[in-house]
């Protein structure tokens, strides 16, 4: 019997060789419709614009390139009255996105102070969204905890302020209300391909994946307030009083409360009870 290998199975093996020898195929930038939410145009239908991600083979994180006190992200248009947003997208890990903030640049010293109120919240990501980066924590505070509804007070000076909120994936919904900028003069939604949208300054964007439907929730949620808190202790107090009914029992002149109908066998056995 001879030894020789069929032609078909060396063309196979050839082929095989040639496959696994080949680069993975690069992630696509993903294309992101801007939806304006408030003020003349708003519509909730038809995007103002589009964007793509920033794609770089490193984590959101890594992007937002943090030191000096102060952001550096690449494709990102920086400026001392600037403020940009933007959605990253991490090569090693396609489909695993960032969406960062920032407000001025690493500037000169002596920059006139700057104090900028910003609201976000990130719907419907399949993953569980996390702050990676911020130039100073706590000025953006989760509200209510574990909601990806953040209210944040940023104020900085001779850098920059922001904040990247990693690990987001799936059709999400990203809404951010420019709620007063202080001296920024220019906003832009920062694209991987150069072409940056600008902004309205005081008003609320939705970004999302192309041809999906942005989220219709509101970027902020309420807190019960101390006097809707007061109310519902009240409420409870009530409902408790109900529940405990007090029954009463009278006959041969005499009367006296009981807080339940089975002890009427120990009130004066045969005379009714009565609930008050």
């Amino acid at each position: 019997m001879s030894s020789q290998s069929k032609p078909g199975s060396f063309v196979k093996a050839v082929l095989l060789a040639l496959f696994f020898a080949l680069p993975p195929a690069a992630a696509k930038a993903i294309v992101l419709d801007v939806f304006k939410t408030s003020g003349d145009g708003a519509s909730l239908i038809t995007p103002i614009s589009t964007i793509t991600t920033i794609d770089t083979a490193e984590s959101a994180a890594d992007h937002y390139d943090f030191y000096s006190w102060s952001g550096h992200p690449t494709g990102v248009p920086l400026g001392p009255n600037v403020a940009n947003v933007w959605v990253h997208q991490d090569l090693d890990d396609p489909g695993i996105f960032g969406i960062g903030f920032l407000f001025g640049q690493d500037a000169p010293a002596r920059t006139p102070a700057n104090r900028a109120a910003l609201n976000f919240r990130i719907v419907d990501s399949e993953s569980d969204p996390a702050v990676v980066v911020s130039d100073d924590p706590g000025e953006a505070v989760e509200t209510p905890p574990g909601s990806n509804a953040f209210v944040g007070d940023y104020r900085y000076r001779d850098n920059t302020d922001g904040i990247m909120v990693g690990n987001i994936s799936g059709g999400f919904t990203f809404i951010v209300d420019s709620v007063d900028f202080g001296s920024i003069r220019r906003w832009f939604a920062a694209s991987g391909d150069g072409s940056h949208v600008e902004l309205e300054l005081g008003e609320e964007y939705r970004i999302t994946p192309q041809g999906g439907s942005p989220s219709e929730v509101s970027v902020t949620i309420a807190e019960p307030d101390a006097f809707a808190l007061f109310g519902l202790g009240l409420a409870g107090i009530a409902f408790a009083r109900r529940k405990r009914s007090v029954w009463k029992c009278s006959g041969m002149g005499r009367r006296f409360a009981v807080t339940s109908p089975l002890w009427n066998a120990r009130c004066y056995r045969g005379f009714p009870v009565q609930e008050s």
